[in-house]
């Protein structure tokens, strides 16, 4: 009987520890905006919806934001970016899109304002890998750098044809 309950309690551990494996552990993202200053703040790939809310809202203040307020936030994976108007201090962000044109569209669509007034300031790539940024090996470092090096000729792209 004992062998019996050690071989369950092995196959629930290792069931547990299989489902770890495979959970999305970091894919947190947020933005935050000040409607009174236009300033904002984003983070991506943090542990949590909570955590990143807090460092979106950190970062609305350090550029310049007075009383900073949670746009959208996320825990899933995918694409996400800013589109802000100049002329009327609003934007508009998108997270976790599957593809980046689609999640800089839609935030540039849905910017308030003059499209002529319109920019892309901001992508990113939430991939939710099970590590934190600050934990990241070389190659998931290099693989992120590639997807935003990629969405920097992208909004590149879009600047000249918005």
């Amino acid at each position: 009987m004992t062998e019996r309950k050690n071989t369950m309690k092995k196959l629930i551990l290792s069931g547990f520890f299989i489902a770890m494996l495979f959970q999305q552990g970091y894919a947190a993202s947020a933005v935050a905006y000040c409607k009174e200053t236009g300033c904002y703040g984003w983070a991506e790939n943090y542990t949590t919806v909570e955590q990143a809310i807090t460092i979106a809202k950190e970062y609305c203040r350090k550029s310049g934001g007075r009383s900073p307020e949670i746009f959208l936030s996320s825990s899933g994976t995918g694409y996400g970016a800013i589109a802000y108007n100049s002329g009327t201090w609003q934007m508009h962000a998108s997270v976790a899109y599957e593809d980046l044109l689609e999640a800089c569209m839609v935030s540039h669509q849905n910017c308030p304002g003059a499209d002529t007034d319109k920019k892309i300031v901001a992508v990113w790539y939430d991939y939710g890998g099970g590590s934190s940024p600050g934990q990241w090996d070389q190659e998931e470092r290099e693989w992120v750098k590639e997807l935003n090096d990629e969405a920097d000729i992208l909004e590149s792209v879009l600047d000249a044809c918005l």
